[in-house]
């Protein structure tokens, strides 16, 4: 019997401490689990040696040819689902090296990318409060870049509402096509344009995407079923199901042992033992009691 109440145990903290979907309840991009690093033909690593909180490394994001010439210095958070009237607020902490070249256009950031059940419909690259590309404020991009040769961390945010539609950029859809987003894929990137040729590093660390369905900016979303790693769920309802069903063996196991013939022989036996015990230290008792009294 001692196979069952140990899987049964088992079963009962898989159960109560499931596999969390992420490193915080509210945090839907953690640097750096939630990234794809090391994709081929772009130099993103995690570098451990530079560190805005202590403990929690870096995303580098390194030049990729000799002349530094890399138009797609980009790495990728992972798709979360989302729905219209959401507020999304995604922030990260940017560090940038000083040998990049000073430039229009030019420097580190970070973005987000909408999607609906078909495809990309189109980006926002500023701060949320100024429109979806391609009619986002020009000057408002611009701003949100940290450019090369800044000192220090620097943090950026995004903060908006989820539209009911969104204007295509025509990356996928027709340009103009309205589209309702479902999902989002926040990015960090290191952009040059106009020319501009760069050799320099940038670091990317403490990103947080936060997610409130009320709109109401006291209030964050937790992981669910529609937003977290099916890996994850699965493994979740795997061991609920087996703690269920082990259960129910367990119970019927012991049932049944608890009728066969030797157990209630056993069961006899240790009743008639317990009896013979009460009456031993009553009758010790008892002799104390006389011995302390005529003494």
């Amino acid at each position: 019997m001692r196979i069952p109440i140990i899987a049964a145990t088992l079963a009962i903290v898989l159960i109560s401490f499931p596999i969390s979907a992420t490193k915080a309840d509210t945090n839907f991009s953690v640097i750096p689990s939630d990234y794809y690093i090391g994709l081929e033909g772009q130099m993103i690593v995690t570098d451990p040696l530079l560190e805005h909180t202590s403990g929690y490394p870096s995303i580098r994001l390194d030049s990729t040819t000799a002349e530094g010439n890399n138009p797609n210095r980009e790495c990728y958070s992972r798709r979360v689902a989302i729905k219209v009237g959401y507020e999304i607020v995604f922030s990260c902490y940017i560090k940038i090296s000083e040998t990049g070249m000073l430039c229009d256009w030019g420097g580190a950031r970070l973005g987000i990318d909408f999607y609906d059940d078909g495809g990309r419909i189109t980006a926002l690259q500023s701060d949320g409060q100024h429109g979806y590309y391609p009619n986002e404020d020009a000057q408002a991009i611009l701003d949100f870049y940290v450019e090369w040769g800044k000192d220090g961390w620097t943090k950026r945010t995004i903060d908006f509402i989820v539209p009911a539609q969104m204007e295509s950029d025509g990356s996928f859809y027709e340009e103009g096509t309205l589209k309702t987003p479902t999902s989002i894929v926040p990015w960090i990137q290191v952009w040059d344009s106009n020319g501009c040729i760069n050799m320099g590093q940038a670091w990317f660390a403490d990103s947080e995407l936060a997610i409130n369905p009320t709109g109401e900016p006291s209030a964050t979303l937790k992981p669910t079923l529609s937003t977290i790693d099916s890996y994850s769920t699965t493994i979740y309802l795997m061991a609920l199901g087996l703690g269920i069903v082990v259960l129910f063996a367990t119970r019927r196991v012991v049932n049944k042992a608890l009728e066969s013939p030797q157990m209630q022989l056993l069961l006899l036996e240790l009743k008639r033992r317990k009896q013979k015990i009460k009456t031993a230290i009553k009758e010790e008792l008892e002799s104390i009691f006389s011995y302390r009294l005529f003494k």
